[in-house]
């Protein structure tokens, strides 16, 4: 898709959820925070003002993941970077046990009666 393809895609459904909601532009603008002339363009797709297209995504409820768009680590090494945090822990429980040193003492067994 084009720059131009996406701009039109989301004055498309800006104005749909407009409509939805049963509001005029001078309203649904004046909600957002925004000049109506602003919202004006950018249901047109005409309007390049990023300021604009967040506060009509917050006052919809769906600004969540913006922050997301750009973020300065992607979630894919702040994913393996977790992975490999929990596989340590993991190693050293594991060390514990083999050492005996009673980590599972504390955990009741199905079949043995409750300690007191």
């Amino acid at each position: 898709m084009s720059v131009q393809d996406v701009q039109q895609l989301i004055s498309d459904r800006i104005r749909h959820e407009r409509r939805r909601l049963g509001l005029t532009q001078v309203v649904f603008a004046a909600h957002c925070g925004i000049a109506l002339r602003t919202y004006k363009r950018l249901e047109l797709g005409e309007s390049d003002s990023i300021g604009a297209l967040i506060r009509m995504a917050q006052y919809l409820g769906r600004a969540v993941g913006f922050d997301m768009l750009f973020s300065p680590q992607p979630l894919v090494r702040q994913l393996r970077g977790t992975e490999a945090a929990l596989h340590s822990l993991r190693a050293k429980l594991d060390a514990r046990v083999v050492k005996g040193e009673g980590i599972l003492d504390e955990v009741e067994q199905p079949d043995a009666p409750p300690r007191r």
